[in-house]
């Protein structure tokens, strides 16, 4: 069952002279790697900053919850773009 699995994820000789004939269709893209890192980052420290400013503007009486533990899980995209 795995072998049948593996089998139907490989490319055979034929796909593979076509893809390296071809490409393998990856979009093109117009900004530098660095840019778009840039880019992410930048958006997502802003996304970020919104989290924390809804926080703090809670208008609930502060808990753990929705403090500590909110500002846990706020920023998770920049955390993930900052991952190396």
């Amino acid at each position: 069952m795995i072998q049948d699995f593996l089998s139907s994820q490989l490319l055979d000789d034929q796909q593979w002279q076509l893809a390296l004939k071809e490409g393998f269709q990856l979009p093109a893209c117009e900004q530098e790697p660095h840019e778009r890192l840039r880019n992410l980052i930048k958006q997502e420290t802003d996304k970020e900053m919104e989290e924390v400013e809804r926080i703090a503007n809670n208008p609930e009486a502060p808990t753990f919850e929705n403090t500590i533990v909110a500002l846990e899980h706020s920023g998770q995209g920049l955390e993930r773009a900052t991952t190396v």
